[in-house]
């Protein structure tokens, strides 16, 4: 009884409450909005300094116009990564002429010296190569089947591979490996164990050096019921696999089985049939992403051949053996690719049927153990007429497996003997091979070499091997943690005959740094690379390569640019280099560029790696990337045909030049801040790759005194300290000199009250920093940074350079009067746990806009220039009190605020001020969302469609990222009709939200939500309300996997969504906590620890560190020595500071629950009041 009384009171208070609200709905006043608004003002100028900065840039900064050319860029960047790829070639022919001698002279071989044998006392740890080695010695591993040799490559090699990773500190592995199964790599590095699986001979980089066309490859495995005797159905497993992992996204394969029926593997029909001894085929429903797999060749893509191998594992034995539905099946899939080639040219000139015909290897390899069950003459008939439907192009590999006398149909399989006549100038069959395997542990080798095949039947061996270009694979994720790699390799042959494949990783990250890092008038242009297949490796829309940690979809054009006109102009251009010809048909020469104009679609991104769509006309223009298969685009808005440069710039007369590697070059002064060493009363500046003219050289240059001696005298003079020095791009001195008056500015502002909380910045502000387009970063205390931060790929850096793109457009569609300074605030971040243990921390971010150069002025059809952004961390509980102290309406023991950002991302509300543990974790993991704060919110504004649900598609996935955006103007129309008050702050990203305290509970939830937004979607209607997700299956719809090609156009289908363009989490983070602080030795020169300060305090050290303490590297691939703590002093928090935190948590804890139980009694007593003034209660 009790029970009931209590749930009817609980139900009668949710009810008055909802009758309040709709009676007196919450309205937030307008002088409060404007009251937060100046707050978030005083932050910018108060805090940043943002103002005083911006007048500085336009008062002092010199500037100056400069043209804009498409085509001269375009030709710039494509020669400059021309000569990189040339580079890495020449260390891959030093190395290849390495192995030849060694090869040729009998005292060049040396003894083995086993990777499986090295101990790791005899390596050290290498952060290029993320693991420990030795960089002085090699290593080989040998394959299972490998011959009993003693010797490898010997001096010859080894000196070559030290000379190349001393001209190119970027090189990963060098390696060699033979046709005898012997892997000889440099450096050495010790693996597991001996007994490995490793086999050089079924690696893709051998295989597609030694047979350079690509394959079409059908796998027949016989699944007879006597398959299951002598183990002979796992070997026949296992040599299929082994195909498989030969081949690379150049080449197609398919797998087929085959007893009483024939299925061709990869669809979820095939997997139920071949792993059921009787599977009923009655109205089977076939999911359409795997459907293709019963019909078309799959593009050998990662995705595809695990999808392939999966199935082959589900094969169980059973039925007879009939070869020809299997080869029907066969020649049906080879047909259907070999007539789409034909179709795929038909627009194209300058291929031949026959030239098609003869662009790619098809074979089909036949594995059976008896003979058919069928006629043999039927089968001999089948395959003649068949083949001479691809002009006789199909080449058959037959193995017998078992003992027995059985084979002969096999082996007329094999060479095609069956009576052919010529006919209408066709070419006779190529006989292939016909392999009797007794032993079933040989069936792998037997078959994983059918490539060899292709490589000694293409003319003489010596003409095979005379001259072959070095090849670049298509790029992949290398599983030793690298990144995204590609393999130039080139075969190794003395007198005619192969003797191995010579190979070399390069990372796509320094290989294509200048277009990672391209960035020429912001986003008004940007820069792409795609392979005359069609296949695009770098792009806005992809990862960058070392944000990737798998094997992403390496797709075609269509996928990225879906106007047909800009398709058209791409796949001429790629033809056209292809065939070696020039924009007019003329032979190409070094200075071509293809271009056009297209009215089409450009995409932005916006916060939340959510986009922006909008026409636009685009320059495209292309270059041959010389003596590559690659091609370089860079497109240029059509109306930006000038941009903004930094022009020479005063060396202020204090001018001082301190780089963040405090363990190469000390300041005079460092304490502890945040956990990290920095300086007191100090910025420190770091450069990203972008900053330099080889940015892969210097993404992989270890930074070493004098380099940085060398910048030191660059910035403070103007001039190289010897030609050897890395050249830095125009503009990036200026820049620097630039921003180095933030210093006083910061160091003013630190100490003054502000307008608001009368206390200084230094209670509140973690770190300042500014970043600026040419890739400079400032830090305020100086601290150490990641050396691959780039600050334009930040999201603060976005975030920031959006909010001056959008107030722009709203000032072109006279949305607002003000300039542009007055109406760009700042950009509010959601917040995140801070990774040194100080709670919650929000980034405020503010662009800084360049002005006109002298005697011009300011456009109101061109887009401001971005000079840079700074950026503020600032503890949660700033904006807490800021809240508190500006909007009436939050101080209201009925209500509460919530302040969100434009894509429905909670920035504060009383949860996040409670510390509660489940709005911590989103905000520490994935973004703590209005969907996870109040499903009653949540579920409101998706009904009344101010929250938008949006959906882009991660290209390299294959999948929709769903989230939301805020419908400003149906925000203002509906505004009175919600039960709480919502409005714009106008000049930031910023929507206050009043709501009644009823309302944020999540109990009753109407929503769907997830612990991570990278979960499956549940729902699929536009007004369900559910957490940010991953939508698996709406992305499938329009991805053909077996062609690996997308089918989007931009009516209708999702845009492409902006990855992730960094590796590093925060902006601050550091590699400080490598560091440690040795004791004074009062023997020798003085020597201070650090001392720790109180966490939250800015920059007030205990004790001054002068010059003479020591910061030591700590030694990357082990833990620190376990010392007394007299000799070492770590950075890190003391036992009691822990304690401390831990007990204030469980205070916090105890608070939340007593407010909880007393809710229902304070619902109560609202409900009962009958106050004239009620309705500023509620």
């Amino acid at each position: 009884m009790n029970f009931s009384a209590s749930l009817r009171s609980y139900c009668l208070v949710l009810i008055c409450m909802y009758m309040f609200g709709k009676l007196f709905a919450l309205e937030i006043s307008t002088s409060s909005v404007q009251n937060f608004r100046n707050a978030i003002r005083s932050i910018r100028d108060e805090v940043m300094g943002a103002s005083t900065f911006q007048t500085h840039i336009n008062d002092v900064v010199n500037l100056e116009r400069v043209q804009l050319d498409g085509k001269k860029i375009t030709l710039q960047v494509a020669q400059g990564l021309s000569s990189t790829f040339m580079e890495r070639q020449e260390a891959l022919n030093r190395l290849s002429n390495a192995v030849k001698v060694s090869l040729s002279q009998p005292e060049g071989m040396k003894p083995i010296r086993k990777c499986c044998k090295l101990s790791d006392d005899q390596s050290r740890y290498d952060s290029r190569f993320h693991t420990v080695m030795d960089t002085n010695q090699k290593c080989s591993i040998l394959a299972p089947t490998a011959p009993d040799v003693k010797k490898t490559p010997g001096q010859a090699f080894l000196d070559a591979a030290v000379e190349n990773i001393q001209a190119h500190p970027g090189l990963k592995w060098q390696y060699f490996g033979s046709e005898e199964g012997v892997f000889t790599r440099f450096p050495s590095s010790p693996v597991g164990s001996c007994n490995t699986t490793y086999d050089n001979r079924y690696r893709p980089w051998y295989v597609q050096a030694s047979a350079t066309k690509p394959k079409d490859v059908v796998v027949v495995i016989d699944r007879s019921a006597s398959m299951k005797d002598f183990g002979k159905m796992e070997s026949a497993k296992n040599a299929a696999k082994t195909v498989l992992s030969t081949l690379t996204p150049n080449d197609r394969a398919t797998v087929i089985t085959f007893s009483n029926e024939a299925y061709a593997l990869g669809s979820a029909k095939s997997a139920r049939a071949v792993s059921s001894k009787y599977f009923v085929d009655n109205n089977y429903v076939e999911h359409k992403n795997t459907s293709c797999f019963r019909h078309t060749l799959a593009t050998a893509t990662p995705m595809n051949i695990h999808r392939l191998v999966e199935v082959v594992n589900l094969i169980v034995p059973y039925g007879e053996t009939y070869y020809g539905k299997a080869l029907t099946l066969a020649f049906d899939f080879l047909k259907e690719a070999y007539l789409r080639d034909i179709k795929d040219h038909e627009s194209l000139s300058g291929h031949t049927v026959d030239e098609i015909t003869r662009s790619r290897d098809r074979v089909i390899l036949f594995l059976s153990d008896g003979e058919p069950t069928d006629s043999p003459r039927k089968i001999f008939n089948l395959i003649r007429d068949r083949n001479r439907e691809m002009a006789n192009s199909v080449v058959m590999l037959c193995f017998a497996l078992g003992s027995g006398t059985f084979g002969a149909a096999l082996k007329r399989m094999a060479t095609q003997k069956f009576g052919w006549t010529p006919q209408d100038a066709i070419p006779a069959p190529t006989p292939g091979l016909f392999h009797h395997v007794v032993d079933v542990q040989h069936l792998r080798f037997a078959m994983g070499s059918y490539y060899n095949f292709f490589s000694k039947h293409r003319g003489s061996n010596e003409k095979q091997f005379h001259g072959m270009p070095v090849i670049w694979s298509v790029p992949y994720y290398d599983a030793g943690g690298i990144g995204m790699v590609l393999t130039v390799a080139t075969p190794v042959a003395i007198d005619g005959k192969l003797r191995g494949v010579v190979g070399v990783d390069v990372t796509m990250h320094e290989l294509f740094a200048d277009i990672t890092y391209f960035r020429v008038a912001a986003h008004t242009t940007y820069a792409f690379l795609v392979d005359t297949a069609g296949r695009v490796l770098m792009h806005p829309f992809l990862p960058a390569p070392a944000a990737v940690y798998d094997d992403p979809v390496i797709t075609g054009i269509d996928a990225f640019e879906r106007t047909d006109e800009v398709r058209r102009f791409i796949k001429r251009t790629l033809h056209s280099v292809e065939l070696g010809l020039g924009p007019e048909g003329n032979p190409a020469t070094s200075n071509d560029v293809f271009s056009g104009v297209f009215r089409t679609i450009r995409v932005l991104p916006v916060e939340h790696k959510a986009v922006n769509v909008h026409n636009a006309t685009l320059t495209y223009s292309c270059a041959s990337v010389g003596g590559t298969q690659f091609v370089l685009c860079i497109v240029v808005e059509a109306n930006v045909t000038s941009v903004t440069n930094l022009g020479l710039q005063p060396i202020p007369t204090d001018f001082e030049f301190l780089y963040h590697r405090f363990d190469l070059v000390k300041p005079t002064k460092v304490c502890r801040h945040q956990n990290q060493v920095v300086t007191e009363n100090r910025t420190s500046v770091t450069f990203a790759p972008s900053s330099f003219v080889d940015s892969g050289k210097y993404s992989e240059l270890p930074e070493t005194v004098d380099l940085i001696n060398g910048y030191h005298q660059y910035m403070t003079t103007g001039k190289y300290a010897n030609a050897d020095a890395p050249r830095f791009r125009p503009g990036v001195r200026s820049s620097l000199l630039a921003t180095w008056v933030l210093e006083s500015i910061w160091l003013k502002l630190r100490r003054t009250p502000t307008s608001y909380t009368m206390q200084s910045m230094k209670d509140h502000v973690t770190w300042l920093y500014i970043g600026t387009e040419q890739g400079t970063m400032r830090i305020f205390p100086g601290s150490e940074l990641p050396k691959l931060y780039n600050p334009v790929h930040r999201p603060w850096y976005e975030l920031g350079h959006s909010l001056i793109t959008d107030t722009f457009v709203k000032r072109l569609k006279q949305e607002t009067t003000d300039t542009l300074h007055d109406a760009v605030l700042a950009a509010v971040s959601p917040p995140y746990l801070d990774a040194n243990g100080q709670g919650l921390v929000i980034t405020v971010s503010r662009g800084i806009v360049e002005p006109p150069p002298t005697g011009q002025t300011e456009s109101k059809e061109r887009p401001p220039h971005v000079f840079g952004v700074m950026g503020a961390d600032i503890f949660l509980s700033y904006l807490e009190n800021l809240l508190k102290e500006t909007v009436a309406e939050c101080n209201e023991k009925s209500q509460t605020c919530m302040v969100l950002d434009k894509s429905g991302f909670v920035i504060y509300d009383r949860r996040l001020s409670s510390h509660e543990p489940d709005a911590i974790a989103f905000a520490s993991k994935t973004g703590y969302h209005v969907t996870h704060a109040s499903s009653y919110v949540a579920s409101t504004l998706i009904k009344k469609r101010i929250l938008v649900r949006r959906k882009c598609i991660d290209l390299a996935s294959v999948t929709h990222k769903v989230g939301h955006t805020i419908d400003l103007q149906r925000m203002r129309q509906v505004a009175l009709s919600l039960p709480f008050s919502i409005s714009e702050v106008a000049g930031t990203n910023v929507i206050l939200l009043v709501v009644p305290l009823a309302y944020t509970s999540t109990s009753d939830a109407e929503c769907r939500l997830h612990q991570s937004d990278y979960a499956r979607c549940l729902e699929t209607k536009a007004e369900s309300c559910e957490s940010p997700c991953m939508d698996m299956y709406g992305a499938t719809e329009h991805y053909h996997a077996c062609l690996n090609l997308y089918n989007h156009t931009w009516v209708g289908d999702p845009p492409p969504c902006f990855p992730d363009k960094y590796t590093s989490s925060r902006p601050a983070s550091s590699n400080v906590d490598q560091l440690i602080v040795t004791k004074p030795d009062l023997t020798q020169s003085p020597l201070i620890v650090l001392d720790a300060i109180d966490p939250g305090t800015l920059l007030v050290c205990r004790h001054e560190i002068e010059s003479g303490y020591i910061l030591l590297p700590r030694t990357d691939h082990k833990p620190a020595v376990d010392v007394n703590s007299d000799d070492v002093v770590k950075v890190q928090f003391t036992a009691k500071k822990k304690f401390i935190l831990y007990m204030v948590g469980v205070v916090m804890l105890l608070t939340s629950i007593t407010v909880g139980l007393n809710r229902t009694r304070l619902k109560r007593l609202l409900c009962k009041k009958n106050s004239p003034d009620r309705k500023s209660v509620v």
